[in-house]
């Protein structure tokens, strides 16, 4: 042991900033923080061993994890993993270290851990251990994670120091750090065809391995086809600044880079870009920048005739909004051509459109224009939903309930009718593409060649398209995928908007640059938000802190990319298909309108240029029509407070106690043959509860007694007489999800209210359940209440004898009712 404790002294350290400096940024460079459930990840600069900077790992229960992805490790050989630990409370023994690919991270026992830690330790103790590798996640993209946990159980976890060497002549010359393994790029980290032309400034940040050997003795020469001009600048690893001075071509240009030494003139890199340098005009004084994402740059009377001047500073969407007095007929234009009337929805329309200053003129009525900047608001997607009770979201829902509030449709299919509506309301259409090839490798080549195949890039009624599964937490895919971006000609013109995951790190930059450069940097990044349902306050502030937290990491690494990423929370919420609505007791549109709130008053947040959601076809409709209620409300009139206080929704409307019986049966009335039992997994599996660890797991079980009727009953209080409310309750059978069958089934559960107008009741029972668990019943009640208090009783009259039934989620919330906007 002594001689493989001498070597590891020697050998090469595998992580990449284990001492978590950050210099001037938030959050320690190389490292991903992945959190859950009130879970946080926090950063110290100092009190760490010496003082030094240190992370401290948090959670009231759930997992909380700090990753450094995509080592190149040799699986079966032996490394030496260490750190410093400080522990308070943490009372899972599994907390640690783990070496691993992503499939065993959650392995309860193997030789790649570093856990066992004392549940309380005071003072920092440095722990090390030799461990050996499992097998790769996938032989077709071998990587391994290096990931600090504080398991479930929660308490405090505080780690400095980390270290991870090569124990083995093997592991020594095979294994690759995190940079060590991503194509070498001096990546751009600007849109390259919005540069400044009096100021043409660019930012660049190497990435990968560098063949030059010593840095201090290259440098960077910057070439410019059209301009004919040439630029020297000091090579480093750091990211750095280039001030190119003013450029004059109009149209795009090539910026050859090349990395060549001082001293012997070899070129180390080569690479080209197109670049386009154009005016951009500052916003005028009278500009207000009403929430971190809508800026109004007019708000004023306009004269019938009167023409007046407006500013756009980036390519964007703009909102041109125009009250007439009196309601009489006008017409106005843009640039002497016709933009809207009337007659058309909130007699507004949206426009994307490049810097510059525009002239709007206003004819056939007096009144006030209102001008603003807003972001790409985005879904996915208008189709129908698995359960019934929704109707189709389709182009008449769309204009209805979403176009209000909405920019831009991920996957629909529109008639050449449709499309032209479309177009003149100002919205886009975007198809919806795979890029990542699971069966095969992906090579560079074959990502581009697959693309320019694609249909999506061809069709005459589309805007572009959206490309799916482009994972940040698969980075050895991601260099293929950048590399497809850079050499893609896109003939069509098409958006390309790259939906990925965070947070991101430097490592990740070649494709986020890639990502937002494309298509002439008219594209953007999607970057998907889920986080797992929230069943306090505490945990969703937690979780917007997270948020934020990702953004800030983003801004530290790309500040010139910022206005191309886009926050995509995901508000699907219709069991069994997907949802991240898991707590009865919560309305889940409060948790809907406090992310975008987040978005829009947050700091972390200040500039971006996209938000939207993922999953409206797996949303019931209400919360479709929600959602983009509240993009109007943020992302359309730039509000900054809270929409769901406008409506009166409150985070927990408090009407029933123990709706999901976590207590027992406490707050029920009970008759027969009922009672409390768990089934781990159920609400993840049947429910289709996304990512849940334990919700939904709880039900009332009623059990059919030859001549007996088993009853469960709570009066509901606190509602508010004449007003609409929406229950939810789901029914399961035991002997189903005890034996696992997947049977389409009518579980007869009644349920009665006394004191309620039931206005609406659908009845799913699993018919189009794509699951590998056994299916449930889900009831939806829209009812009018006629009292404060309405009583709710269940019962299994109906049932035949023997029957074993479960209840649970109950939720008992008040009902956005339909709204045209």
């Amino acid at each position: 042991m002594a001689v493989l404790y001498t070597f590891a002294a020697n050998a090469k350290e595998l992580i990449i900033n284990g001492s978590f400096e950050a210099k001037d940024r938030s959050f320690p460079t190389a490292w991903m923080p992945l959190t859950r459930s009130g879970a946080q990840v926090q950063y110290f600069r100092e009190g760490g061993p010496d003082n030094k900077p240190f992370i401290r790992l948090t959670s009231p229960k759930a997992p909380a994890q700090l990753h450094q992805t995509n080592l190149k490790l040799v699986k079966g050989e032996k490394y030496l993993v260490g750190a410093w630990f400080r522990t308070k409370n943490a009372v899972n023994r599994m907390s640690g270290i783990r070496v691993a690919s992503s499939s065993n991270h959650m392995e309860r026992e193997g030789d790649h851990l570093l856990v066992g830690l004392p549940e309380n330790l005071p003072q920092w103790r440095y722990f090390e251990r030799v461990i050996t590798l499992p097998a790769e996640e996938k032989p077709l993209y071998p990587y391994y994670d290096v990931e600090l946990i504080l398991d479930a159980g929660g308490g405090e976890l505080d780690i400095a120091g980390v270290t991870l060497k090569p124990m083995t002549e093997i592991a020594k010359r095979d294994s690759k750090t995190l940079m060590e393994n991503v194509a070498p790029t001096l990546v751009p980290l600007n849109i390259l065809y919005y540069l400044p032309a009096d100021n043409a400034a660019i930012e660049f940040r190497w990435v990968g391995p560098f063949a030059g050997g010593d840095p201090e003795n290259s440098e960077c020469e910057f070439y410019f086809s059209h301009d004919k001009k040439t630029v020297k600048a000091p090579f480093t690893f750091d990211r750095f600044k280039v001030d190119f001075g003013r450029l004059t071509a109009k149209k795009p240009q090539s910026m050859r880079i090349r990395i060549i030494s001082k001293t012997s003139g070899k070129i180390w890199y080569e690479e080209s870009y197109a670049v386009r340098a154009m005016n951009i005009p500052q916003l005028p004084e009278k500009s207000r920048q009403l929430n971190n994402i809508v800026t109004e740059v007019f708000n004023g009377k306009v004269k019938d005739g009167e023409t007046v001047k407006i500013t756009n500073n980036r390519y964007g969407f703009v909102l041109f909004h125009f009250d007439a007095d009196g309601g009489k007929p006008f017409t106005v234009s843009l640039d002497g051509k016709k933009l809207f009337n009337e007659k058309f929805q909130q007699s507004e329309v949206i426009r994307d459109l490049d810097p510059g200053v525009f002239a709007v003129k206003v004819s056939g009525a007096s009144g006030k224009l209102q001008v603003r900047l807003i972001p790409d608001v985005m879904t996915f997607a208008l189709m129908t939903p698995r359960m019934p009770g929704n109707g189709r979201y389709d182009w008449e829902f769309a204009k209805k309930y979403l176009l209000p509030g909405l920019t831009t449709i991920n996957v629909a299919g529109f008639t050449k009718e449709q499309f032209a509506e479309l177009n003149q309301l100002g919205r886009k259409y975007l198809e919806n593409y795979g890029i990542q090839n699971w069966a095969n490798p992906n090579v560079p080549e074959d990502d581009l060649n697959r693309i320019l195949k694609s249909k999506a890039f061809r069709n005459p009624y589309s805007h572009g398209t959206t490309m799916d599964e482009s994972e940040c937490f698969y980075p050895v895919m991601l260099d293929p995928y950048a590399y497809a971006l850079k050499k893609f000609t896109n003939p069509y013109d098409k958006q390309v908007v790259t939906y990925q995951t965070g947070p991101v790190t430097d490592a990740l930059l070649n494709a986020i640059s890639a990502a937002a450069n494309v298509t002439g940097g008219k594209s953007y990044m999607a970057f998907e938000l889920y986080p797992r349902g929230e069943e306090n306050m505490r945990d969703v502030q937690a979780m917007l802190s997270n948020a934020a937290q990702e953004w800030n990491m983003f801004r530290d690494c790309a500040p010139g990319l910022f206005s191309k990423a886009g926050v995509c929370w995901g508000n699907f919420s219709c069991p069994p298909n997907i949802s991240l609505a898991h707590y009865p007791d919560i309305d889940y549109k409060v948790i809907i309108d406090m992310k975008m709130h987040a978005v829009a008053n947050d700091p972390a947040f200040n500039g971006v240029g996209k938000v939207g959601f993922w999953g409206t076809y797996a949303a019931d409709e209400e919360i479709a029509r929600w959602s983009f209620r509240v993009m109007r409300h943020y992302a359309f009139e730039g509000k900054k407070e809270l929409l769901s206080k406008q409506y009166g929704f409150a985070l927990k409307p408090g009407f029933l106690k123990n709706p999901a019986f976590t207590d027992g049966l406490k707050h029920w009335d009970v008759s027969g043959n009922v009672v409390k039992e768990f089934y781990p997994g159920y609400g993840k599996n049947s429910i289709k509860f996304h990512g849940s660890k334990g919700a939904g797991d709880d039900f009332a079980l009623f059990t059919k007694e030859p001549g007996k009727v088993a009853r469960l009953s709570q009066e509901a209080k606190g509602l508010e007489k004449g007003k609409k409310y929406l229950l939810y309750f789901y029914v399961g059978d035991y002997d189903d999800v005890i034996c696992n069958r997947q049977k389409i089934s009518e579980l007869p559960l009644n349920v009665t209210l006394e004191d309620a107008e039931i206005t609406d009741h659908t009845h799913y029972n699993g018919r189009a359940t794509k699951s590998n668990h056994a299916y449930v019943n889900i009831h939806k009640i829209i009812f009018t209440a006629k009292d404060d208090e309405v009583k709710l009783t269940f019962d299994n009259k109906n049932a035949p004898d023997g029957s074993m039934l479960m209840l649970n989620y109950i939720c008992l919330r008040p009902y956005y009712d339909k709204e045209e906007l």
